[in-house]
Formats: C-alpha cells, structure tokens, sequence
C-alpha cells in the first residue's frame, strides 16, 4: 500500500485556520458527532482561503454534512465553520500515525493528498499541473526502488526534476543509499519525528515566489 502527498507551497502568512473545530466535534456534550477530525486553510477562489473539514466517521455513525454544519454553527464562531466538509474512510498520516498534512499545513505550507494506489504517472502529472515544489511519497508496499526511480524518471521527462521528492517507510539501509544517490532527497524511517519532516521540507523546497 502507498500514500502519495505533495508538498505544494509555502504560504506567506500562514494562519491557524479552523483550529477550534476538532475539539469541539470531539467535545462530551456531543456524543453523535464525536469523529476523528483533521482540520485545515485550503484555497478558494473568491475568499482566498476558506476551512475545510476531513472527517471520519465511527462504525454505525449516520452524521450528515448538514449535522456537522449546525452543529459548528452552534458551538463556534462563524469564521470557524468549515467552508468545506470531506468524509473520508481514514486521515493521511505518517508511520508514526500522525497527521502529516496538517502539520505540514500549521508551519505554513500547502499540501495537496491525492489518496491511496495513485500510478507515479497520475502523481507526477498532478505535480506539475499544480507548479509543486516538491513530492512527498509515505510507500508502505515494498516497492519503493520501483516507485522513487519512476517518480523521478517521469519529472526528469517532464522537466520537472526541480520538484524534490522525498519520502518515507520501511526501507532498508542499504536501499536508502542507493535511492539518494538516484536523486531522492531524502528518506525518513518509522520513528522519525513530524518536527524533523518539517525543517527538512522548510530547507529543502524551492523559495516562495
């Protein structure tokens, strides 16, 4: 199984948008809303920036978007209702089970997720669609000499090989080097910390334009 993010952009005044919503899904006082929540800004082309809601849901849970709106509309400040609401069936996250992209996004970057099972073609096109500054690969299958190598092969044709990839998993040392020395920028294992993911991408992709 492979999760695919790319690392878009640093924003130039990033924000703490939509903070409030998860704790108050989560909150006692609301037992039927209670789900897993990741919450971030994501840009929108008349408000520049609206809050979007990535919710999973409890087994046997029934919540429609429309619960979940008024529910923020009670509890929260207006400017703190998400904008837009996705149900999914998990968060992205790293090995170490955190949420990557919305870290990614508090220190001021923008990510795009793509999902599960994308092709290199699908990601690399995707890439250079939206001008991203770098590709972040979390590949959990074991075919991560196939993936980085083609990743890089399909930027190199498209030249596009000023995207960073970097990326993360159960990959042996020995794969590490060889992976490095292909152009990878770099390879985190489990237990590396989101903090250091974030200096890296912070020292390693392209300058804001």
């Amino acid at each position: 199984m492979s999760r695919w993010v790319h690392v878009v952009r640093r924003r130039s005044s990033p924000r703490p948008i939509g903070q409030h919503l998860q704790p108050a899904l989560e909150a006692d006082e609301a037992p039927e809303l209670r789900a897993e929540v990741g919450v971030a800004g994501v840009p929108d082309p008349t408000k520049g920036e609206v809050v979007k809601a990535w919710v999973v849901l409890r087994q046997g849970q029934t919540v429609s978007e429309a619960d979940l709106r008024a529910f923020c509309r009670e509890k929260l400040a207006p400017y703190k209702v998400p904008g837009k609401v996705e149900f999914r069936t998990e968060l992205p996250k790293t090995m170490i089970g955190k949420v990557l992209r919305r870290a990614l996004r508090d220190a001021g970057f923008e990510v795009i997720y793509t999902g599960l099972h994308q092709t290199p073609e699908q990601i690399v096109a995707t890439a250079v669609q939206e001008d991203a500054d770098a590709i972040g690969l979390s590949v959990l299958s074991g075919a991560h000499n196939y993936l980085f190598a083609r990743v890089l092969e399909l930027l190199r044709e498209q030249g596009a090989d000023d995207i960073a990839v970097f990326g993360g998993g159960i990959i042996p040392a020995d794969d590490i080097r060889s992976l490095k020395a292909l152009g990878v920028k770099e390879l985190f294992t489990p237990g590396t910390s989101t903090q250091d993911i974030i200096r890296f991408v912070r020292e390693n992709i392209r300058a804001a334009v």
